[in-house]
């Protein structure tokens, strides 16, 4: 099966859905940008992608991925990171709130 920008796309999104609670806010200008802080995105160009995620500012981006992937590649690195969430938040005393209470603990904002 051949993994598309979209399937990336829903990804990073359930991703960012498990760790902040809220969905990736669409666009990169005209919106609040603490609204964009720790916000995971995915980055294109020249046939390869890359995971970064947005600074607490919510105007700048920090590589999570050091070099460009293929589709196929960051696909199952980003499904790692939300099985490896899932099951820490399944199997864990905390619930999701008590993992945001962590970040918070740890500095890491909502």
């Amino acid at each position: 099966m051949r993994i598309t920008k979209k399937m990336l796309e829903t990804r990073i999104e359930h991703l960012n859905q498990i760790l902040r609670g809220v969905p990736t806010p669409k666009g990169y200008l005209g919106e609040d940008a603490s609204e964009r802080a720790y916000h995971y995105v995915l980055e294109c160009s020249n046939g390869g992608y890359k995971l970064n995620r947005f600074t607490s500012s919510g105007y700048g981006e920090t590589d999570i991925s050091y070099y460009r992937m293929t589709a196929r590649e960051l696909y199952y690195v980003v499904n790692s990171m939300v099985n490896m969430l899932e099951n820490e938040i399944q199997n864990s005393p905390f619930n999701p709130q008590g993992l945001t209470m962590l970040r918070l603990e740890k500095g890491l904002g909502l």
